[in-house]
């Protein structure tokens, strides 16, 4: 079946409103979790699921699924909250970075769960994607 490029556009932006809902949904999930059970965000539930689910999102961001702003900025909210919640027992200020650079040599630390580490990389994805030239222009021109 031949499928002209616009069909492919309006198929990630199909993705995009449905990653939006799950985004809504998950957020109120976790934040009900946390609010029942008066602690931190179970690690052992939610771990493989927010690393994979992050990168999906955040690389749909780039691919053009959520052709508005708000969109984006809606998923930085998301990912933003995710970090918060990580955070509540203020464990990723006690970490130590994941690089290999000089100033990563601090011993008798622990260092961040992988899950923390792709929430990272992909708020910064998010931050920077907002930065881009088509994104400023676009808010500009409302």
């Amino acid at each position: 079946m031949f499928c002209c490029c616009h069909c492919s556009s309006q198929f990630y932006v199909l993705q995009g409103l449905c990653l939006t809902r799950l985004m809504n949904f998950l957020e109120r999930r976790l934040l009900r979790d946390v609010e029942e059970d008066e602690k931190k965000l179970d690690k052992t539930k939610w771990s493989l699921n927010l690393d994979a689910l992050s990168w999906m999102i955040v690389d749909r961001v780039y691919i053009g699924a959520f052709p508005q702003p708000a969109g984006v900025l809606k998923t930085l909210e998301f990912l933003l909250s995710m970090l918060q919640l990580t955070n509540k027992d203020g464990r990723i200020e006690e970490t130590i970075p994941t690089g290999k650079g000089l100033f990563s040599i601090g011993r008798g630390s622990k260092q961040l769960d992988t899950y923390i580490h792709a929430l990272f990389k992909n708020t910064n994805r998010t931050i920077l994607y907002c930065f881009l030239p088509p994104f400023l222009a676009y808010g500009l021109a409302e």
